[in-house]
């Protein structure tokens, strides 16, 4: 039986990804000049290990972004904030019903407070759970680990909803639930398929 059901962010209750696109555009970057910051520095931040405006402020000086790394992070996090109502309405009806919702979400620090608080995720789910504050992140073994333990509940009672597939492998792997979702899919249908 189901007892909590986790839901990732970016892909499942956010549209995102929108504001990366533009600025490459904006200053006519290559994808690895972007790659070189998201999977360089960016991954310590996402793990709560370095500060995403000291790291960030060097790349957008090489890239002639004319703003301050504040700026930056202002722009993305406004850009990247579409809410996937289908999503939060789900999330809505099953708290309703007396049934936990949780956020596990790779995040670094500001976006994850921007998530909590000008979003309003903090008062829609009963526990976030975000990579820069655990330590790890997914699909690492150990942020599975450390999220049953703090639930206090069995691995098979907990239901994964994540858009990427290396995250439900391992979610599998450590004895979850877990549903691949893209936008648009019937979130009542993969409830039925776990007796929910």
């Amino acid at each position: 039986m189901i007892e909590a059901v986790l839901f990732d962010v970016d892909g499942v209750l956010v549209h995102s990804g929108k504001f990366g696109a533009q600025m490459a555009r904006e200053l006519g970057l290559s994808r690895d000049a972007m790659d070189a910051f998201w999977h360089g520095p960016f991954a310590s931040c996402s793990l709560g290990a370095a500060d995403l405006k000291e790291q960030i402020a060097p790349f957008l000086r090489d890239w002639g972004y004319r703003g301050s790394a504040e700026d930056c992070l202002r722009a993305w996090f406004e850009a990247d904030s579409t809410l996937n109502h289908d999503a939060l309405d789900a999330v809505q009806r099953l708290r309703a019903r007396g049934l936990p919702c949780h956020v596990v979400s790779t995040q670094e620090r500001y976006r994850a407070e921007y998530l909590e608080g000008p979003m309003g995720l903090a008062q829609r789910f009963d526990k976030l759970f975000f990579s820069c504050r655990l330590g790890v992140k997914k699909p690492q073994p150990e942020l599975y680990q450390r999220v049953t333990t703090e639930l206090g509940l069995a691995p098979a009672s907990l239901l994964l909803v994540d858009d990427q597939q290396a995250n439900i492998d391992a979610a599998h792997a450590a004895g979850w639930q877990a549903e691949l979702y893209s936008f648009g899919d019937d979130l009542a249908e993969i409830w039925r398929r776990h007796g929910i």
